[in-house]
């Protein structure tokens, strides 16, 4: 009886051995190559590629000017206050005489001109006399000529002194507009260039973003953009870009430039609100389009790997001469894939034009840095200059993201859809 539970026992061992072989084995087969994580794919698109460049800052007016006096005097009128819509040229504040005398004087004037005017006559009739009983003019036409002069003085004099007489000029609005901060009475003493208040265009609104050197050369005037207010978070308004700033201003060793958008219609925006702005510096309608990291470059030339056997590809390469029936997996799964050149276009941060190389529909594969199995090393490639990365990139393009959200608004880096 004790040898026949020893057969037992030893036949159970026995079985949970085999079974564990198995489960092992199973496990072998069915666990995937470390280092080879699934490939991904990714298909060449035709569509529209765009790229943009964003900033923020605050809804201003599009105009607004300061009302100053352009000398000191009395107020003796005003004829508009605070808030009250105005023309340009409307006069909006007019001055008392400063000089008391200049009456006076004016009238003095006025006396000896008349004086002079008779005097003219009297001597133009003399000449008309001489002329007849056909004496010598000489002298009379002298005087004649020196009466006139004093005429024209006197003239001149008078005019001279109703200008003083007048008080300085009216002041007058410098544009279309709202008149804001303006508190000005009659009797009130102005003095030269007070600032007495603003004019400002309410009708027109623009905003003024920080470009960061590195895109600004991007940026040109006359671009579409699209303008986002916090406020408003409903709402997209069109702009476009009116002013590029010639000199930067530079924090913690980054220099800036500011650029002026001016929005073509601003119904429910007021000044000081926050805002974005995402200007459209890119642009390529129909044109072929991958990934980004899809493309990689050597020595100057870019190329993408895409699913296949390289035509010159050797037995001896597609297997390493030592190692397991893993390594040999890992080295077929490696090489089942070849270069493509393909010569390259415009891009955004996510997507690329490729202008030759690839047909649409093609399917290309984005490297992972996982992709190398741990006893290989991986070939030395550099993303070619679109990214400044260097190496294989990490990860791939990610898993259910759709190009249509690239664009900064403007429906999208690519539309259709995602790889």
């Amino acid at each position: 009886m004790k040898r026949k539970w020893r057969y037992i026992a030893v036949g159970a061992a026995l079985v949970a051995v085999i079974a564990a072989g198995r489960w092992l084995w199973l496990q072998q087969r069915e666990e995937p190559v470390r280092g080879l994580a699934a490939q991904t794919m990714a298909a060449v698109q035709r569509g529209t590629l765009t790229a943009s460049v964003s900033g923020t800052g605050s809804i201003e007016p599009v105009e607004r000017k300061t009302v100053a006096a352009a000398s000191a005097g009395t107020v003796a009128e005003v004829h508009v206050k605070d808030g009250d819509p105005v023309k340009k040229g409307d006069v909006l504040i007019t001055f008392e005489r400063e000089d008391d005398d200049a009456e006076r004087q004016i009238e003095s004037k006025r006396i000896s001109l008349e004086k002079a005017k008779l005097d003219l006559e009297s001597l133009q009739l003399q000449y008309k006399n001489a002329m007849r009983a056909d004496e010598n003019t000489d002298s009379i036409m002298l005087n004649i000529r020196a009466k006139e002069l004093d005429i024209r003085q006197l003239e001149q004099e008078i005019a001279d002194l109703k200008t003083q007489d007048a008080g300085p000029d009216p002041i007058t609005a410098p544009i279309d507009g709202k008149l804001t901060g303006f508190d000005v009475e009659a009797g009130d003493r102005i003095r030269e260039n007070a600032e007495l208040g603003e004019v400002v265009n309410y009708s027109g609104m623009k905003l003024v973003i920080s470009v960061d050197e590195l895109d600004i050369a991007k940026v040109e005037v006359g671009q579409r953009a699209e303008v986002r207010a916090d406020a408003l978070p409903d709402r997209v308004f069109e702009g476009t870009v009116a002013q590029i700033a010639d000199e930067g201003s530079s924090s913690n060793g980054v220099a800036t430039f500011d650029v002026t958008v001016l929005l073509t219609e601003a119904d429910g925006l007021k000044a000081g609100m926050s805002a974005e702005a995402t200007i459209l510096t890119m642009e390529k309608q129909d044109a072929l389009y991958v990934p980004i990291e899809a493309v990689q470059s050597v020595g100057g030339r870019y190329f993408v790997l895409v699913p296949g056997e390289e035509e010159n590809a050797s037995r001896e390469d597609e297997a390493p001469a030592a190692g397991g029936a893993r390594n040999r997996q890992a080295a077929r799964l490696q090489t089942a894939m070849k270069r493509v050149s393909v010569e390259v276009g415009e891009h955004n941060e996510d997507f690329i034009e490729i202008v030759s190389g690839l047909a649409e529909g093609d399917t290309v594969i984005i490297p992972m840095a996982s992709s190398v199995p741990e006893q290989q090393e991986a070939p030395a490639v550099r993303i070619g200059g679109f990214r400044g990365g260097a190496g294989l990139p990490e990860g791939g393009f990610p898993a259910g993201r759709d190009p249509m959200t690239r664009g900064g608004g403007f429906g999208g880096a690519a539309p259709g859809g995602g790889p």
